[in-house]
C-alpha cells in the first residue's frame, strides 16, 4: 500500500479514486497498453479501493 493512503480522508481517497480510475481509462483509449505506469496506476487504485473497504 502506498505509505500515504493509510492517513488520508475518506474524501481524498473517492477523489484519488476518480482520479486513477480517470487515468487508466485515458490510458486504454490511447492505446497505452500495458505501460509501468499503468501498472503502478492499477495497483495504487488496489490500494485506494482496499483502503476504502476498511474504512466502511
Amino acid at each position: 500500500m502506498a505509505n500515504y493512503v493509510p492517513t488520508m480522508s475518506k474524501k481524498d481517497l473517492l477523489e484519488l479514486r476518480e482520479i486513477l480510475k480517470r487515468t487508466i481509462k485515458e490510458a486504454e483509449e490511447k492505446g497505452e497498453g500495458a505501460s509501468i505506469g499503468l501498472v503502478g496506476t492499477y495497483a495504487e487504485l488496489e490500494d485506494v479501493e482496499e483502503r476504502l473497504k476498511e474504512l466502511v
